[in-house]
């Protein structure tokens, strides 16, 4: 049967893995968001070559860039 200071030192662990885990959650997002915005520079910068190799429209580009960029955001965790 656990005693009353044994239970205090549950509930301040549980309260420290909880401020981990929020830490880490925080962590994680900023990384994936700091991830994208560096892979849409880098489209960006190469849209210029790709639309020469590619031989397409400006609207066509806007396409490919969006469609990349949106499957970028959703498989980063």
């Amino acid at each position: 049967m656990p005693t009353q200071s044994t239970s205090r030192v549950n509930e301040n662990v549980g309260r420290q893995l909880s401020a981990r885990r929020k830490a880490f959650v925080l962590a994680s997002c900023c990384l994936s968001v700091l991830i994208v915005s560096i892979d849409v520079t880098i489209i960006n910068v190469a849209v210029p070559s790709m639309r020469a190799g590619l031989s397409a429209s400006p609207s066509q580009m806007q396409w490919v860039f969006d469609i990349y960029t949106l499957m970028v955001a959703s498989l980063t965790p």
